[in-house]
C-alpha cells in the first residue's frame, strides 16, 4: 500500500489571508504519477502537498502539461462536475474501519465539487452553508510564495479542511468513539487518493497516486486508497 507521511506545521506558519501563506516546503512532495487507463497519450504531471495542524488539514495540488496551459475549465458553478474540466481530486477517509469518504474535486476555477457516501452511487453532496469554512483557492504559475518547491507547474490549487468540516462527515462515527473531537496527531492514519483528471479535455486522461486496478476508469475505489500518516 502507497503511504505519504504528513509532516505537523506549527500555527505560526499557517497565518495569513491566503493559503499560499502556509510553508507549504514543510510537506513532502508526493506525486500522482500512475495512468491505469489509456484513454489518450496525454499524461500530465502532478504533485500534492499534504500538511497538518492542530485543527486543520492542508493540501496543495500542483500539475503541468501541453493542455494545461491554459486548461479546460468550463464549470463555474458550486457542485459542478468539475471531472469534465481539466481536474484535481482528493478523495479521503478518516476512519480505515468505516466505509465513507469525500470526494473532493477542483479545477482551475478553484470550485468546489463535494460529496460524501460509502460508494459511487450513494453521495450526499453538502450546501454551500455546510461547507462553511472549507477553503479552495485558485494557484497561478510564478507565485512568488511556493518559489522553493522544486516543481514547475502551469496552474493549481491550495486547500484547507478544518476540523468542523471531518465533524460534519464522520459526528456519529467517529466522535462518539473519541470523545467528541476529532484530534490531529501523531501517528494517526488515514487513507486517501490524489487524482488528475479531464473527461471532456482535448486529450481525456486519468492519473491518480495509488493505483487503482479496475478495468476502466473509476475512482469511487476505495479499496485502492492509499494511506496518509501524521508524523
Amino acid at each position: 500500500m502507497y503511504t505519504y507521511i504528513v509532516n505537523h506545521i506549527p500555527e505560526a506558519y499557517t497565518q495569513g489571508n491566503s493559503l499560499l501563506s502556509v510553508d507549504w516546503s514543510r510537506a513532502e512532495e508526493g506525486r500522482i504519477a500512475h495512468f491505469p487507463w489509456e484513454t489518450s497519450a496525454y499524461q500530465p504531471e502532478s504533485r500534492f502537498y499534504v500538511l497538518y495542524s492542530a485543527d486543520s488539514l492542508f493540501c496543495l495540488l500542483l500539475t503541468r502539461g501541453e493542455e494545461e496551459r491554459p486548461p479546460r475549465a468550463v464549470e463555474t458553478a458550486f457542485q459542478a462536475p468539475v471531472s469534465q474540466d481539466s481536474c484535481l481530486e482528493f478523495f479521503f477517509a478518516y476512519d480505515p474501519e468505516q466505509p465513507n469518504y469525500f470526494n473532493l474535486e477542483t479545477n482551475y476555477n478553484a470550485l468546489t465539487h463535494l460529496g460524501f457516501g460509502p460508494g459511487r452511487g450513494d453521495r450526499w453532496k453538502p450546501s454551500q452553508a455546510e461547507l462553511a469554512g472549507l477553503r479552495i483557492e485558485a494557484v497561478r504559475p510564478g507565485e512568488e510564495a511556493l518559489r522553493y518547491l522544486d516543481f514547475s507547474y502551469d496552474w493549481g490549487v491550495a486547500v484547507e479542511i478544518p476540523e468542523r468540516i471531518w465533524q460534519l462527515f464522520w459526528q456519529e462515527e467517529t466522535l462518539s468513539k473519541e470523545g467528541g473531537s476529532i484530534p490531529l496527531q501523531s501517528g494517526r492514519e488515514f487513507r486517501a487518493n490524489f487524482y488528475k483528471c479531464g473527461d471532456r479535455t482535448a486529450s481525456p486522461h486519468y492519473a491518480c497516486w495509488s493505483p487503482v486496478l479496475a478495468p476502466q476508469p473509476d475512482y469511487h475505489r476505495p479499496e485502492f486508497f492509499g494511506r496518509l500518516v501524521l508524523e
